[in-house]
């Protein structure tokens, strides 16, 4: 990671620290854990945290103190592959809830997913490979500035294509294939895929993001008919 990311990143999370010690006890308890906390644990559980609020303001602070939470692990542990691949997830929460400036963020969770790849190519389930296929197939095909990053299927198919083989058993490598594929307007590939998916759902419905595996395979089912 260069500094100047890092800073930027540093100065977005330090932004919001009187939002964790002067607002709601939510955010409060936010600040208090994530400084007693392990870095790399804090970060992935802040990312899960995103998920449980609705609040826009809430999920700011959150994903912006994964972000710092993911920074600091990557001081402490420069060779932890989770430092980065959380800094990645966390960063990509913040732009979810703040759009400006979303391709800055792009390319650091494009630099963070390359160095997780260096280090440990298997790390969460090829979840590297997974997040440069979402990215690639999620972005919109044009843009305004001539250096943006846009979509691109064929980027996103090959970037999956490496996750499913890192994991042919994770259910989320084979969804996010099949939607790569459907984007690409490959219906045969989606449709193989999904059936792929759909087969391994039922080994993991204990899985933390089960329902949200089988909303999206549902989706693409109903989009495949």
């Amino acid at each position: 990671m260069n500094l100047s990311a890092r800073h930027i990143f540093g100065i977005i999370s330090l932004g919001l620290i009187p939002l964790f010690l002067t607002g709601p006890w939510g955010c409060a308890k936010v600040a208090y854990e994530t400084s007693r906390q392990d870095k790399l644990e804090a970060a992935r559980e802040l990312s899960y945290r995103y998920e449980r609020v609705s609040s826009h303001t809430e999920r700011l602070a959150i994903s912006s103190a994964g972000i710092k939470a993911a920074l600091a692990c990557i001081d402490e542990r420069p060779r932890e592959p989770g430092c980065y691949y959380y800094h990645a997830v966390n960063v990509g929460l913040y732009y979810k809830s703040r759009v400006v400036g979303y391709q800055d963020g792009i390319r650091q969770m494009i630099q963070d997913c390359q160095k997780v790849i260096e280090l440990d190519p298997s790390y969460e389930n090829g979840g590297a490979y997974r997040i440069l296929g979402m990215i690639y197939t999620e972005l919109p095909r044009t843009s305004f500035r001539p250096d943006s990053i846009v979509k691109d299927t064929d980027k996103a198919i090959k970037y999956l294509k490496k996750a499913v083989e890192i994991a042919p058993g994770y259910p989320e490598n084979h969804i996010a294939l099949s939607k790569a594929y459907l984007e690409a307007g490959d219906i045969p590939n989606s449709a193989g895929s999904l059936k792929v998916a759909m087969e391994l759902l039922p080994k993991w419905k204990g899985h933390r993001d089960f329902s949200a595996w089988k909303k999206e395979a549902d989706k693409l089912l109903a989009d495949l008919k």
